[in-house]
């Protein structure tokens, strides 16, 4: 959140010249991990976000710096949810109740058990926690008050519904109003949506259990038409309507065959 006037001056930045392109834009990127403290702040490459940092930039699409600063995190993951003040829990959270009672859903206990432990355990063993990883249950606070902050204003936090769309739907119930909300994955993979196949796993309940979740997304758009093997077929009764819960289009906006 505090970063929204870096982006908003990037994306103000763009535009092409009379050849069509940018030539302000290495240093624009550069500015930009500059202001951001990209480097001190982020686990993951600047340069992995370039493609879509390019592509607002050149069309001139405002971005939203969502989510809690950085310090805030940390202290989450050392001290536990009891480390932030009361301004800075009013600030990310806006329905306390709702936070409390959200991760009671049978659902969300499949989807936490499923997405963000596992995670915990991808990020220590990559070293991404830092020399003294926070304990689990703090790093479990600090993924849920994340997802909490991006739905009162990302993959895994989309992935399944529980994340921050249903907290962004919950939150607007919580305020006296309906607030349809749309999830999208780009380029989704088998291994990314937990399939133990080729295919895409659309759901992380099945059976009787299936009641209780929400699909992979509402929209998955690819790059190019995914392969035929690569979109499930569910043929059972109690699968029924899933897949026209979920869309599917090319980045072209073009419905596969």
């Amino acid at each position: 959140m505090q970063f929204q006037p870096a982006l908003d001056s990037y994306v103000a930045g763009g535009g092409q010249g009379g050849d069509g392109k940018d030539g302000d834009l290495d240093s624009a990127d550069a500015e930009l991990a500059r202001a951001t403290q990209w480097a001190e702040r982020c686990a993951f490459p600047f340069e992995n976000f370039l493609p879509l940092l390019h592509l607002a930039r050149r069309r001139g699409l405002p971005m939203v710096a969502l989510g809690v600063d950085s310090e805030k995190v940390f202290d989450v993951m050392q001290n536990g949810m009891d480390s932030l003040g009361e301004d800075d829990r009013n600030a990310y959270v806006s329905d306390f109740k709702g936070f409390v009672t959200y991760v009671r859903d049978k659902g969300f206990q499949v989807y936490a058990d499923k997405l963000i432990f596992p995670s915990y355990d991808r990020l220590k063993e990559a070293g991404l926690l830092g020399s003294k990883p926070p304990t689990k249950p703090n790093f479990f606070a600090a993924r849920i008050l994340a997802d909490e902050a991006l739905a009162s204003k990302r993959e895994d936090h989309v992935k399944f519904g529980f994340g921050a769309s249903g907290r962004a739907a919950r939150i607007a119930k919580s305020l006296g109003t309906e607030m349809p909300t749309k999830s999208v994955l780009i380029n989704p993979t088998a291994e990314g949506s937990l399939s133990q196949s080729r295919s895409l796993r659309l759901a992380l309940e099945y059976a009787d259990d299936l009641q209780n979740g929400k699909p992979l997304a509402n929209y998955l758009w690819f790059s190019k038409s995914p392969k035929v093997n690569q979109i499930p077929r569910m043929v059972n009764p109690e699968d029924k309507g899933w897949l026209e819960r979920i869309n599917l289009y090319d980045l072209k906006g073009a419905a596969p065959s």
